[in-house]
């Protein structure tokens, strides 16, 4: 649609999972570069990586990222309960809701975008501001299905207005993905009941990749750059939270019988120094393998690209970008929404999942098969068939025909 309208667009991010931080950071870069005002709100400790982005920046508090843990706790009910009561502590969505209002009351934005940002909706319908919300739907089966309901009733306790409450997911959600994949038959009913009453209009747009990866130089081109040693590139990565510590400690006891280049992005909230002793052990034991451990780079989708295999945490960022590579995975999940993102990779013949109690038992056998097959091909045919959809671009065209409409209507 031909407008001269441009849009002040208020982006919320929930940061300790990184692939809620980069997604929402993709979006908001080609927001800018098509000349909206764009302000990117997240935690103060994550504030660099947006900046470093070209984005106008302000600093939200956040609730304190769980610790790095060599031995997690073995049940999910314990690790859920502590997520309750940490997303859904009253204090923490007061304070939320505060600062928030006054971030829009000084911004004034047509439109708030939010990524897991649960209190955003809410703040947003108190000051008559519409939003969006992302969310893929295997997020609802775990884990929003065990907390929105304690969400809820905080907000009900803060004597929240009922027609706020309701706008917990927003004006409208939109789905990152497609809905052949990511569909609202994944979602628990009560769940589906939640977002139905709360959003006017559903949509799946596509991922949400920075860049399209056909647009990047050849896989071929992207390893001689980064591993020119004729060794295989497996790049290894869990995510933005300290979850996945543990299993890095599994990974580099396990990994010292394959030669290979090792390229290891830990996240930024798991410190590579914490893994001092494993990567000696690892250098002592496996000599002729390269080991890099970074805790985070904006080039991830070029090593994503360039890798003969990824070993990840399921994440639906990271699924999405290997598929869209071509590049086969494995993934070792950390709960259930990650198994299901990672269930996708198993079905396209892409991946296969290694659970975490098995990494020492099967990772090296799981590495071996991965790196014979002969699935190129198929990746390649994938990878091309997911980028005929620009998620992105979906997304811009949506909320500028939504909203720039119901500002020309304002207007007259």
């Amino acid at each position: 649609m031909e407008t001269n309208l441009n849009l002040k667009i208020l982006v919320l991010a929930f940061f300790h999972g990184l692939g809620h931080l980069s997604r929402s950071m993709s979006v908001a870069v080609h927001l800018k570069n098509r000349g909206h005002d764009v302000l990117f709100a997240c935690s103060e400790e994550a504030l660099h990586i947006p900046q470093q982005a070209g984005l106008t920046c302000k600093p939200i508090r956040e609730i304190e990222p769980l610790p790095p843990e060599r031995e997690p706790k073995r049940t999910q009910s314990s690790s859920q309960t502590k997520t309750r009561s940490r997303l859904a502590n009253p204090e923490y969505l007061k304070r939320c809701i505060e600062e928030e209002t006054l971030l829009m009351k000084e911004f004034n934005p047509d439109v708030v975008l939010h990524d897991y940002r649960l209190s955003a909706g809410v703040t947003s319908a108190l000051n008559n501001i519409p939003s969006i919300s992302l969310h893929n739907t295997n997020f609802f089966i775990y884990p929003l299905a065990q907390m929105i309901p304690d969400v809820i009733d905080t907000l009900n306790e803060l004597e929240t207005p009922q027609y706020a409450i309701q706008k917990l997911f927003g004006d409208i959600m939109v789905i990152p993905d497609f809905s052949t994949f990511d569909n609202l038959s994944h979602m628990p009913r009560s769940m589906r009941e939640i977002v139905l009453n709360s959003v006017r209009e559903i949509h799946h747009t596509g991922p949400f990749i920075k860049n399209q990866p056909n647009n990047l130089p050849s896989k071929t081109q992207l390893k001689n750059s980064i591993s020119p040693h004729g060794m295989p590139l497996i790049l290894i990565t869990f995510g933005g939270t300290a979850m996945g510590f543990a299993n890095y400690i599994k990974l580099l006891h396990s990994l010292r019988n394959i030669k290979a280049h090792y390229y290891v992005i830990t996240g930024p909230n798991i410190d590579p120094d914490l893994l001092a002793l494993e990567i000696k052990q690892f250098k002592g034991s496996n000599p002729d393998s390269i080991l890099e451990i970074i805790s985070f780079t904006n080039q991830a989708l070029e090593l994503m690209k360039a890798a003969d295999l990824a070993i990840i945490h399921g994440g639906h960022t990271t699924v999405m970008e290997a598929l869209m590579c071509g590049t086969p995975m494995i993934v070792i999940p950390q709960h259930e929404e990650q198994r299901l993102n990672a269930q996708r990779a198993v079905q396209l013949k892409l991946g296969e999942i290694v659970h975490p109690d098995e990494i020492e038992a099967k990772i090296t056998s799981a590495i071996e098969k991965r790196l014979k097959s002969n699935h190129s091909q198929l990746g390649i045919q994938v990878a091309n068939l997911l980028q005929r959809t620009n998620g992105i671009e979906n997304l811009i065209q949506l909320i500028e025909n939504d909203v720039m409409v119901n500002l020309q209507k304002m207007q007259h």
